[in-house]
């Protein structure tokens, strides 16, 4: 079928291009004083300073710490990583009733706690910044469900554009990876949003770290290389499956323990102090620590193996808070780190040359974000993008694939379906209470020109409402035709949302 522009609807591509925009400076600036903030730590934490220094440092560390915890609970769904939360308000789950108040509490929380140097990516938050700027130009543009829908996804997706200037990687994760839907509609207002996105973050790092990591293939032979890739992936789905094991023993264990949240928090910001003192770099996303191993044609691999473990670590315990900040960026961070030492164990085997260690730390990145995130597409198209390197192209699909699968055999849950699901058992009661869901029905809709009754729906589930021209309601009957326009009010239950979302989207073509 071909798409006029009225299908796609110009005024969304414009608001998209507004978006876009927000998005991008507002997740630029956000990123511009994350580096300024690792900077301070630098130089706080690698001088030798006198003791009392170094305990008003912790004081500072613990008590942002605390103070975003507390801003957390009085502002509404700006706790913890931002991706579930924009999820849950792109497919109607969550509403964002005050964008502006969320979008500066998530800013100054985010900017806090990882800022002092907790494990956590910038990304989650960019995403989430770009979602309320989308549920903020809806509501300023009284814009009807489905738009508003389209307009928070290009949003999120500016977000995380601009966080890594990748674009296409962007667009892909969070329409199909996070939602699980893609249409024209969509996806042309998303991927407009992350250019303009990702040009004004430009405006704030006009270079790319990841791009100056040399790329040099090994010189070995095709067998050669499958065996060492496969190797490699079955390295990183296990380490996948520690990261996942390790990530719900901590939150289980955090949530067991009956002590003040205040010391609990007390006890990880002492971990956070420590990484601090020995391993600053690491601080944060890391990827300070990771730009300096990755341009070393050196290094020592035991020391690796630690920073390994204790990014894990470290990532996993300043998560389990739920303070602001999120997962991606610190997978990048540890998947680069084991790339590199296991490319520092083939140069000890002499079956590479240091040369070569550039290309394994970007494999790493691709082939560990694939394994623990399980969306393979967008893990190939990120490394690629952010690195420029199409040398990578080929042994990445080879190596992804195989932990991939055998993720799968592993039964490593996508990240991010399990942390939306645990989001959705604290935050809502998933009870018999029965929630609203809007739909619109467009072209070549399975719902066009049949009559309420005729609608394939659950028995616990009804239409309650139907709007013309986006807002004139009339009164439902079993015999009401649908038209192309209508849109559809659902009545079910709040544990069938998710489930029925994708039913009732496929039904409407939205």
């Amino acid at each position: 079928m071909k798409y006029r522009i009225k299908d796609i609807h110009f005024k969304l591509i414009l608001l998209s291009i507004v978006v876009g925009i927000l998005a991008g400076l507002i997740s630029g600036v956000f990123r511009w004083l994350l580096v300024k903030a690792l900077e301070i730590r630098q130089f706080i934490f690698i001088e030798d300073r006198e003791w009392i220094f170094k305990a008003a440092t912790f004081i500072v560390i613990w008590g942002i710490a605390w103070l975003v915890y507390r801003l957390n609970r009085v502002v509404p769904l700006i706790d913890g990583d931002g991706i579930p939360q924009s999820e849950g308000a792109i497919i109607g789950r969550f509403s964002f009733m005050r964008p502006i108040q969320q979008l500066i509490g998530k800013f100054i929380g985010s900017l806090g706690v990882i800022g002092v140097g907790f494990s956590l990516g910038r990304e989650g938050p960019s995403i989430q910044f770009g979602t309320l700027v989308g549920s903020l130009i809806s509501k300023i543009f009284r814009l009807n469900p489905t738009q508003k829908r389209y307009l928070k996804t290009a949003g999120a997706a500016g977000g995380l554009s601009a966080t890594f200037s990748a674009p296409l990687a962007s667009a892909v994760f969070i329409i199909e990876d996070l939602l699980g839907w893609s249409s024209i509609r969509i996806i042309l207002p998303t991927l407009i949003a992350c250019v303009a996105a990702n040009y004004c973050a430009e405006l704030f790092f006009p270079y790319n770290q990841y791009s100056m990591i040399p790329v040099i293939l090994p010189k070995f032979g095709e067998v050669h290389m499958f065996v060492v890739l496969a190797i490699f992936a079955v390295i990183c789905a296990l380490i996948s499956k520690l990261f996942n094991l390790s990530l719900y023993l901590c939150g289980k264990t955090y949530e067991f323990l009956k002590i003040p949240p205040f010391l609990k928090i007390g006890a990880i910001s002492v971990f956070v102090f420590l990484m601090g003192m020995f391993f600053v770099d690491l601080t944060g996303s890391g990827e300070q620590a990771l730009f300096d191993q990755a341009l070393e044609e050196s290094g020592v691999l035991s020391m690796l193996l630690l920073m390994i473990v204790l990014k894990i670590v470290f990532t996993t315990l300043s998560y389990v808070i739920g303070i602001g900040g999120s997962l991606i960026l610190p997978l990048i961070v540890t998947g680069g780190l084991i790339g590199k030492a296991f490319g520092l164990i083939l140069v000890s085997m002499d079956m590479i040359t240091p040369d070569n260690l550039g290309f394994f730390t970007l494999l790493g990145i691709g082939v560990f974000f694939i394994s623990s995130v399980r969306a393979p597409i967008t893990g190939l198209l990120l490394t690629i993008e952010i690195t420029g390197q199409y040398k990578l192209f080929y042994p990445l699909i080879v190596a992804g694939a195989i932990a991939y699968f055998l993720g799968s055999f592993l039964q490593i849950i996508p990240l991010y379906t399990k942390i939306y699901k645990k989001y959705l058992d604290k935050e809502v009661k998933l009870k018999l209470d029965k929630i609203t869901m809007n739909m619109q029905v467009n072209d070549d809709s399975y719902a066009i020109n049949r009559t309420v009754s005729e609608l394939p729906i659950p028995k616990d589930c009804e239409v309650i409402e139907l709007l013309k021209n986006q807002k004139n309601s009339i009164p439902i009957q079993e015999d009401t035709v649908i038209h192309n326009g209508d849109i559809l009010v659902f009545k079910l239950h709040q544990r069938d949302y998710e489930e029925l979302f994708k039913m009732f989207r496929a039904m409407t073509n939205e």
